[in-house]
């Protein structure tokens, strides 16, 4: 929060969007440098943060180290939680100018039955996973997926036309399909 009212609109500028959604955490190094044609290289290690996006789809406990090269940006999420997931490790990559989707890849635990229930209850996730709504299952389960939003968090397929795609695969353990 400290660095967002410092920053302001700079920050949101370099980092795009996604600055904005970090609400808490501790920066416990960070180093950066600029040039004076005005690059903006870096990068830092953010621990104990909580990504905000939609109520609900707020990812906890997050500890990540973002590297960003001008408008280039990767963020390297070593663990965190989403909902009933525990998320990691995965990586994002995004540009600061917003002009590209963000591409988000990794891989979450998690029981079955909490996921898909919290899956159903968030419209833009089951824009990804639309025959989620006829699935019973239960058990525990590896999620591994590799896919793209948008950079102000829609999910919408019409509206990316070939910008936005999605890859989930699961893999069950000891699991049960209804």
């Amino acid at each position: 929060a400290l660095v967002q009212e410092l920053g302001g609109a700079e920050l949101t500028q370099r980092f795009g969007i996604a600055a904005s959604r970090v609400k808490v955490g501790r920066i416990e190094d960070a180093r950066f440098a600029l040039t004076a044609v005005g690059a903006f290289t870096g990068s830092l290690t953010l621990k104990d943060a909580i990504v905000a996006d939609v109520p609900g789809l707020d990812a906890e406990g997050v500890d990540a180290r973002i590297d960003w090269n001008g408008a280039r940006i990767t963020a390297l999420v070593d663990k965190g939680r989403a909902g009933p997931l525990q998320l990691g490790p995965m990586q994002l990559r995004w540009r600061g100018d917003d002009n590209s989707p963000m591409q988000i890849g990794g891989h979450a635990t998690g029981r079955l039955e909490d996921t898909l229930s919290w899956v159903r209850a968030h419209a833009q996730l089951r824009d990804y996973v639309p025959d989620v709504k006829t699935l019973a299952a239960r058990g525990d389960a590896l999620f591994d997926f590799d896919f793209a939003m948008l950079p102000d968090g829609s999910t919408r397929v019409l509206r990316a036309n070939r910008r936005t795609h999605a890859h989930i695969a699961v893999s069950l353990a000891e699991a049960t399909v209804l």
